[in-house]
């Protein structure tokens, strides 16, 4: 259903928030963009790239920042001079992209900055920007790509004119299409088959009468054949119901004549132009509804389309498509929602919910954490829309970094990642591995659990949760869908039977104790900083909302489904997140007791003193930590192949039987081992693991932020499809100042002075300080000389890297 469509051979760049001095709304603008240009009329030869004057909308006009031109006869009839313009002239009249200026009076064409939109332009479209009237310029649906729009839209705007009004369509009637193999001639035929016409497609050649008949009509004739009598058998009528119903003839003189005799009968047809906005915006959307029926009911060509764009995004990101693209946005969603896995994630950290300020923290203390956390969760999410890559984090840090800091930044925010990453899953493995021990403890008080035990508990589940994370894809994105169901499951049963079943007496605390201070404070610090530090256990629990970044390579329609997914996962488990500890917070009996249960575990000893243990909790860390290590072994997958491990050859390699990196999930498990001997330091030293994954989270997280907040203007950005338009510089400002508050505040210890030893002492700032020191000596001493950043194409180098574009004679002409 759509034509060749040609890519601008210019980069294309990140508009900023601002108004103009004439009143048009509009964000910052550069002064000058590149465009294709002509100075003079004549062959392929005269077009030529160059620094022009950007235009500011005003009146009804609208800026688009192009992301696709589309390329017309149009274009060539006035670059070769059958039609006369006036010169210097930029070629294209049509283009798809985002809105980037508006005038004053085009406030009521509904438009606004950030839509992504296509339309007919005023100035040319081979350009970086472009004007068009308001008027002549529609809003595209989700599910319609910015390509297929700007290749449709101007003759598939003539195409469903013809076939809706000037002659409306209908089952079984005869539609005959002159020139069926150009492009107006097969969106006719397309459209014509899909309302359910006999269509016959007249052409000059048999190749492009097999290219008619794959376009769906019903017969491909060529000029030479007996055309009349292949009409009449098909019509089956006689006399005047002979023929066909409707002829599209865009030849014009050659084939006049003949279109009149294989006619039914005369028909007087008089064409009605589009030329009001209400006009062009109803036809727009039922050319665009044509379209969606049309491809929608050959679901393999739509799927086919699909990944043919998440391709064509990955490689101007510099990447070549690796992996199967078998996760939807409901499945990239589900392996999200099952990382930070609230059930087990809160059971491993409960004690820092309670553990500083008691209730308060628990309650209070996680709505104003997942609150801050949504700022950085939205950002996030911005950033997966533009660069849905499985590095996306550090890929955005190299491309928006000022002129020369890219490597730098890439490689600071990889490590940081990787160190995250590689600590999510082991530290939930090793609650999993404790929380079995603790079971036992409490079952058999004669049974004295060993470190040495829990490890090698630890190490068997490292092993099962490796072997199934080296699944292909499609079996990967089936355990994420019943992962997250899981998860969702056991959340909503423990909010519904832990507070119907609890024995405890009273059953409920009282509000007053759950939601005042009552001077609770088991720190040495004052009682606000120590609030501050139980916010730890809410990072900690929503620190996977980034999985559907990485996977953004397996995942159909990324630019659009990991963004989604990333904002739908911090949204529902912050709400969901909540609702657990409220429950915690009203039926927990003792919360001090079960802090210093000698059991070891919180979680299983407040359900004991409730009279309720629920061990399909265990289940549930399970499923969580298996895509723990799909996540983590992407990112080692990702930064392998721009070479920014050690032996990076190994862990990049994609094993040819399930498609994904088997060798990146071994090298997690193998961190994993080694992380868990800390557990022979231990339980401060063991307990580090917690925090270095929410520090080094988080670090890496709000690095590319931070870089597009402050050096993001210029151009640097490109936002996607899903974007926070206007809102995104405030919502980035606050994740910003929250994370440059808050880890720092999680590496003090409870303790000062004389009470602080190496038994109390937090070693995250160790731990993971001294893993980023030796990535920061590894670059100044050798990875600085090697080390460019990720693979990338013209399109996304920031300014200082950019080679040049294509010239204008290696643009392919569609004629």
């Amino acid at each position: 259903m759509s034509l060749p469509a040609l890519r601008p051979a210019s980069r294309v760049l990140r508009l900023r928030g601002g108004a103009s001095p004439s009143g048009a709304r509009f964000l910052s603008l550069p002064a000058t963009m590149r465009a294709v240009e002509i100075a003079a009329q004549g062959g392929t030869d005269v077009m030529e790239v160059k620094e022009i004057p950007i235009k500011k909308p005003t009146g009804l006009d609208v800026l688009v920042k192009v992301d696709w031109s589309g390329v017309n006869f149009l274009d060539t009839y006035q670059r070769d001079g059958t039609y006369k313009a006036e010169l210097p002239f930029t070629l294209g009249n049509e283009a798809s992209g985002v809105v980037a200026a508006l005038g004053e009076a085009s406030a009521s064409s509904g438009l606004k900055v950030g839509d992504r939109v296509a339309g007919f332009t005023k100035s040319g479209s081979y350009a970086e920007y472009a004007l068009a009237s308001s008027n002549h310029v529609v809003k595209l649906p989700d599910w319609l790509s910015s390509k297929d729009a700007a290749t449709v839209l101007l003759q598939g705007l003539t195409a469903v004119t013809l076939v809706k009004e000037t002659h409306e369509v209908k089952p079984a009637q005869i539609v005959i299409v002159q020139a069926a193999a150009g492009g107006l001639g097969l969106l006719l035929v397309q459209l014509a088959s899909h309302l359910g016409a006999k269509v016959v497609g007249l052409t000059s050649t048999p190749e492009k009468a097999a290219l008619v008949k794959k376009a769906g009509a019903t017969k491909a004739l060529l000029y030479s054949d007996d055309i009349l009598a292949e009409v009449g058998e098909l019509s089956g009528g006689e006399g005047v119901d002979r023929g066909a119903d409707v002829i599209y003839d865009g030849v014009g003189q050659a084939t006049f004549r003949q279109s009149l005799e294989l006619l039914k009968r005369f028909v007087c047809a008089v064409f009605s132009y589009v030329h009001t906005r209400e006009e062009f915006v109803y036809w727009s959307n039922e050319l665009f509804k044509l379209v969606e029926e049309a491809v929608s009911m050959a679901e393999p060509s739509k799927r086919e389309n699909i990944e043919e764009a998440d391709r064509a995004v990955l490689e101007q990101l510099g990447y070549k498509n690796e992996f199967k693209r078998d996760f939807s946005v409901l499945s990239s969603f589900n392996v999200a929602f099952s990382v930070i896995g609230l059930l087990p994630s809160i059971s491993t950290v409960l004690g820092y919910s309670f553990g500083y300020v008691g209730f308060v923290g628990a309650t209070w203390g996680w709505i104003a954490a997942s609150l801050l956390i949504q700022t950085l969760g939205l950002s996030m999410a911005e950033i997966a829309s533009s660069l849905p890559t499985a590095g996306g984090l550090y890929y955005a840090s190299y491309k928006l970094a000022p002129n020369g800091w890219g490597p730098l930044a890439a490689w600071v925010t990889g490590w940081s990642n990787m160190v995250g990453q590689a600590t999510t899953g082991p530290s939930i493995d090793w609650a999993l591995a404790s929380m079995i021990t603790s079971v036992a403890t409490l079952y058999h008080e004669s049974y004295v659990a060993q470190n040495w035990h829990t490890y090698l508990i630890y190490l068997a589940i490292l092993l099962t949760h490796g072997t199934i994370a080296c699944f292909s894809s499609k079996r990967l994105a089936q355990v994420a869908s019943l992962g997250s169901f899981l998860n969702a499951a056991l959340v909503f049963i423990f909010i519904i039977v832990i507070p119907a079943a609890t024995k405890s007496r009273p059953r409920f605390n009282s509000n007053a104790t759950v939601w005042k201070s009552n001077g609770t404070n088991s720190t040495e610090w004052p009682e606000g900083f120590a609030f501050l530090q139980t916010f730890l256990a809410v990072i900690y629990t929503l620190a996977g909302y980034d999985a559907p970044f990485h996977l953004s390579e397996e995942t159909s329609n990324a630019n659009i489904a990991a963004p989604r997914a990333i904002a739908a996962t911090v949204q529902l488990g912050g709400i969901l997140g909540f609702a657990v500890l409220l429950v915690i917070a009203y039926t927990i009996p003792d919360p001090d007791s079960a802090l210093a249960s000698p059991v070891g575990q919180p979680m299983i000893t407040y359900l004991n003193q409730a009279s309720v243990l629920c061990c399909d909790d265990v289940g549930d860390f399970a499923y969580t930590v298996i895509l723990c290590f799909t996540a983590s072994s992407r990112v080692a997958f990702a930064y392998s192949r721009d070479g920014a491990l050690p032996l990076s050859r190994y862990w990049r390699h994609v094993n040819t039987v399930t498609n994904t990196p088997v060798n990146a999930v071994w090298l997690i498990a193998f961190l994993g081992s080694l992380f868990g001997l800390l557990s022979f330091g231990g339980s401060v030293a063991i307990s580090a693991l917690f925090s270095i994954c929410a520090i080094a989270q988080y670090s890496a997280f709000v690095t590319p932020v931070a870089i597009k907040l402050f050096f993001g203007g210029n151009g640097r950005f490109q936002p996607g499809p899903w974007n926070l338009g206007r809102f995104s510089k405030p919502i980035n400002a606050v994740a910003v100042a929250f994370v440059s508050v808050i880890i720092p505040v999680l590496c003090f210890p409870a303790v000062k002075g004389a009470d602080l030893n190496a038994q109390s002492m937090n070693y995250s700032a160790l731990l993971y300080g001294g893993t980023m020191l030796l990535s920061s000596i590894w670059w100044i001493v050798d990875a600085r000389k090697w080390f460019v950043g990720p693979r990338a194409s013209p399109k996304h180098l920031p300014a200082n890297e950019e080679k040049l574009a294509p010239s204008p004679s290696s643009l392919k002409s569609v004629e």
